[in-house]
């Protein structure tokens, strides 16, 4: 989850062609959540599943279609 404050850095990175999201970690604040801290909300930890390329997010299309 990023905070609009966020945009800035993301739209300057965007323009660097710096592509990765870890790169954006340094630029801004960062909190580190425990799985168990998100196992309450989504048991599966399925909001951190990988959708990056076509494959990825034909399977997510398919996990959130049987929710």
């Amino acid at each position: 989850m990023y905070a609009q404050s966020c945009l800035p850095h993301v739209e300057r990175m965007i323009r660097e062609n710096r592509r990765r999201v870890d790169a954006l970690f340094s630029a801004v604040r960062v909190r580190r959540v425990a799985a168990d801290e998100l196992r309450p909300l989504d048991p599966l930890l399925r909001s951190f599943m990988n959708v990056n390329t076509p494959d990825e997010l034909e399977a997510a299309r398919r996990i959130l279609a049987g929710c």
